[in-house]
């Protein structure tokens, strides 16, 4: 009864049904493991470690490769390696090794189906499938990424080879001024010691501020700006450079400035002696015209003088003359008046006697009231009646600007009035021309004042006023539009004519 008791069948039954509940919820576990192998997008290789044949793969790899499963079944993992590839990342059979195949690098070259070559990283690991080592291995293609990296790679040491090899000096600046980058630095000074060193240390000292303003401008602003500066070199040697500046910015905020400078030392060198030329051949034109007005008073006046004698000796007998003769007469005297007259006035305009005789005011006077009288146009002359000696070339210019800017007025603003005013301030002098004409066309005035010359324009001498007013180092300003045009010129008097001013002040 004890074997054979109901106690012992009970035992029995319950480690079979045991038996039975495990293996059933053991093939539950592996079917919904199949089913998560299956669906899931990520490709997903499983092979045998002894013979490196695959022995399992799920849906995303067959799609991702191209090969059907059958033909999976019978490849190994070295089977989807490249040629090219294959000595660095082919895999070696271990039935010992359960942390993987030795060699297997983690990011390889595989191709698929159709030859088409891909970047993978692999990643996996060893289990025991069916009571043999296998690995399995999850596939991520990283193809576009590698193409994107190399592409940017590329990209890069073509940008900095074009930097590096840029005939222009540029550069990345911090808030403080501290150089971040420079492609490349001027003969003898040492590229280490640029960075990080502060930029205003490599400019003329006079330029410094006006070069400050900018950054900060560009900083506050993030608009692109531009200047021209005086660079210090290394035992004196200054350059000059026009520099563009661009705003480098992080989440919409300017966090550095880049700067490309180009140099113009030789264009600067260039204009300089384009001015110097200027300048001889103004100084040259007021000689010349010195030189004509004094034979025209000296000469041709004292012809004049000595024809008007004669004449008058022929007058005294003029009663003994038929009367044909004696009209003539008196018709030379009138054309003898009319030249006398016109030579003493073209005299006085080629170089008025009078900047010398008399002052600037009483010049100004004599030919704003001539200028009127033929021409028929109002000028309303305003200057303090104590304006003080002015020096002579300032007196000149002053002149000469006045005259082509009335001029300006009679041929081309149909204005028939026009207002001067001349004012002194401390070490400087004032001159205001303004007329309430039909104005400047804004694309004539932009060529006259970009140095072009046309002689159909209204402004034929306005190279002339600005290059007279820069030998001076003074500024011109011409404003023009719908009610007419103003010419504005500021000349400096110097120390001399500083104290001048302050004293009549």
């Amino acid at each position: 009864m004890q074997e054979g008791g109901p106690g012992d069948g009970f035992a029995v039954l319950d480690e079979v049904t045991g038996h039975t509940l495990a293996e059933e919820a053991l093939g539950a576990s592996e079917g919904r493991c199949q089913i998560l192998f299956d669906v899931v997008p990520q490709p997903m290789l499983v092979y045998r470690l002894d013979t490196l044949r695959f022995i399992a793969v799920n849906n995303a790899a067959v799609r991702h490769y191209g090969y059907s499963r059958r033909e999976f079944l019978a490849m190994t993992i070295n089977d989807l390696c490249l040629p090219d590839d294959a000595r660095r990342s082919r895999a070696e059979p271990s039935s010992s090794d359960p942390a993987g195949p030795r060699g297997l690098p983690t990011t390889c070259r595989h191709r698929q189906k159709d030859g088409t070559p891909i970047d993978v990283t692999l990643s996996g690991v060893s289990l025991i499938f069916n009571g043999r080592l296998a690995r399995v291995i999850a596939v991520n293609d990283i193809t576009e990424r590698k193409r994107t990296e190399e592409a940017l790679r590329e990209s890069e040491e073509k940008w900095r080879s074009l930097v590096e090899n840029a005939p222009n000096f540029i550069f990345t600046i911090d808030r403080e001024g501290r150089i971040l980058f420079f492609n490349r630095t001027p003969p003898g000074i040492d590229h280490r010691a640029v960075i990080g060193s502060s930029v205003y240390d490599y400019i003329v000292p006079r330029f410094r501020e006006s070069v400050r303003a900018t950054f900060e401008r560009a900083f506050r602003t993030g608009k692109p700006d531009s200047y021209e500066v005086l660079g210090a070199g290394p035992h004196g040697t200054n350059a000059w450079y026009q520099s563009n500046v661009s705003a480098l910015t992080r989440e919409g905020r300017v966090v550095a400035l880049l700067v490309i400078a180009t140099d113009i030392t030789e264009r600067k060198r260039a204009e300089e002696d384009l001015r110097q030329l200027s300048s001889r051949l103004l100084r040259s034109q007021d000689e010349e015209r010195r030189g004509i007005a004094r034979e025209l008073h000296d000469a041709t006046s004292q012809t004049l003088a000595a024809l008007a004698i004669n004449l008058g000796v022929v007058n005294e007998s003029a009663e003994g003359l038929r009367p044909e003769a004696r009209e003539a007469l008196g018709d030379s005297f009138r054309l003898l008046e009319t030249c006398t007259r016109e030579i003493r006035t073209m005299s006085y305009l080629l170089h008025p006697p009078m900047l010398e005789e008399l002052s600037l005011p009483g010049a100004l006077h004599w030919y704003t009231r001539g200028f009127t009288e033929r021409s028929g146009t109002q000028v309303d002359l305003q200057m303090p009646p104590d304006l003080g000696d002015v020096p002579g070339d300032v007196a000149l210019t002053i002149y000469r600007i006045v005259q082509e800017s009335l001029a300006n007025v009679y041929r081309h603003s149909g204005s028939r009035s026009a207002t001067i005013r001349l004012s002194r301030e401390p070490g400087e002098i004032v001159l205001t021309v303004a007329d309430r004409g039909r104005g400047i066309p804004p694309g004539v005035l932009q060529r006259n004042l970009g140095k072009q010359r046309s002689e159909s324009s209204p402004g034929v001498g306005i190279t002339g006023m600005r290059e007279r007013v820069r030998q001076l180092g003074g500024r011109l300003e011409i404003r023009s539009g719908i009610r007419g045009t103003t010419v504005t010129a500021v000349l400096p008097l110097g120390q001399e004519g500083a104290r001048s001013a302050r004293s009549s002040g």
